[in-house]
């Protein structure tokens, strides 16, 4: 995405020097100054226009420049010292600070021994001179980086903008085609527990990517929508569990670890958590437990539910409700996997606290 207004290739702090040069020509014409402080002044005005290209030579031959326009007009201050200062510029918009600070001391110093000659008399105006001058080329450099840098965030936040609406129409998308497909298993007369399965499971996935298009949006309330919260997906899941024969074991600190937690973690915990319980329910062996643990420590939850799987049981790594389970973790900026280890699937989850808010 293009910017309206980033000086990248420093055409400003060139174009501010190419008026010095043209004060220098107008002396030419005007003022019968020699045609050899021109010339350097023009010479000084190529070395800015490298040092664009190439800023650490560039800037060592604009000081040789600087110091050399001292033999060239010697009774005078010439326009090189000025285009020269459009170098410490360029410097410090570019964020080179060190060779902005070399570059005041020694062209602030050429600046201020020429002034010292015109005016031997009054050494004070040589220094508030030169101290001014610099001081006014550091806030032109500071005033370009800063308004660089609010441009580069402008276009930025276009960038993610439309990288936002993309990522939320393909959202729509795939939660209207679950939608339909809802609608169109529903409508079977016969359904088969394979059916069923499946149309529960889109179910789920869909509410789950309409949730995130929520989310990602900003919608009012979207953070703090009726979805199941963390306490109520591990109440449920317990009871769906133990209506099918099994149990779960949850770890010592796990009920006070999802306790009080920001609304936006609480509801992408509460979305894995039912998830990775319904999951066990269906397929786990039940004559083994569930094991359930939360640890909340460092600004950070971490979920982990593992079971053992029945053997009959074949599922998808890539199943629409464990895709849901990770989308809703890295819209608060962490992350979620579920793999089988064996006869054994863990699914866990590490969720940033601190960066979603403080406790509730």
């Amino acid at each position: 995405m293009r910017s309206r207004w980033v000086p990248v290739l420093g055409w400003v702090e060139c174009a501010l020097a190419f008026v010095f040069l043209l004060v220098s020509a107008v002396g030419l014409v005007y003022d019968n100054a020699e045609v050899r402080v021109f010339l350097w002044d023009a010479l000084t005005f190529v070395v800015l226009l490298f040092m664009v290209r190439r800023p650490l030579p560039g800037f060592a031959l604009l000081i040789a420049a600087a110091f050399g326009g001292l033999l060239v007009d010697p009774d005078g201050i010439g326009m090189s010292h000025y285009i020269a200062a459009c170098g410490v510029v360029l410097a410090v918009r570019l964020g080179r600070m060190p060779l902005a600070v070399v570059g005041t001391a020694t062209l602030g110093g050429a600046l201020f021994y020429a002034m010292l000659r015109r005016a031997e008399d009054a050494p004070i105006l040589a220094v508030v001179g030169a101290v001014l001058f610099y001081l006014l080329v550091w806030a032109l450099g500071l005033g370009t980086r800063s308004v660089a840098a609010a441009e580069a965030a402008r276009v930025e936040a276009r960038h993610r903008k439309r990288q936002l609406e993309v990522a939320t129409d393909l959202h729509d998308f795939v939660a209207g085609n679950l939608s339909a497909l809802v609608m169109a298993a529903e409508a079977l007369p016969n359904k088969d527990p394979a059916v069923v399965e499946l149309v529960e499971r889109a179910r789920l996935a869909n509410s789950s990517l309409r949730s995130i298009t929520a989310v990602l949006r900003g919608e009012d309330g979207a953070a703090v929508s009726p979805a199941v919260r963390a306490p109520q997906a591990l109440a449920q899941g317990t009871e769906l569990i133990a209506g099918r024969g099994g149990r779960i074991q949850v770890a010592p600190g796990t009920v006070q670890a999802l306790s009080g937690l920001p609304d936006g973690v609480d509801q992408a915990s509460g979305r894995i958590v039912a998830e990775a319980l319904c999951n066990a329910a269906r397929h786990a062996d039940h004559d083994q437990p569930v094991v359930f643990a939360a640890e909340r420590a460092t600004g950070q939850l971490d979920l982990l539910i593992s079971n053992h799987v029945a053997e009959r049981t074949a599922r998808s790594l890539d199943s629409m409700g464990l895709l849901a389970v990770r989308q809703h973790a890295e819209v608060v900026g962490g992350r979620a996997e579920s793999s089988r280890l064996g006869d054994v699937w863990v699914c866990t989850a590490s969720l940033p606290v601190a960066a979603a808010g403080g406790a509730r």
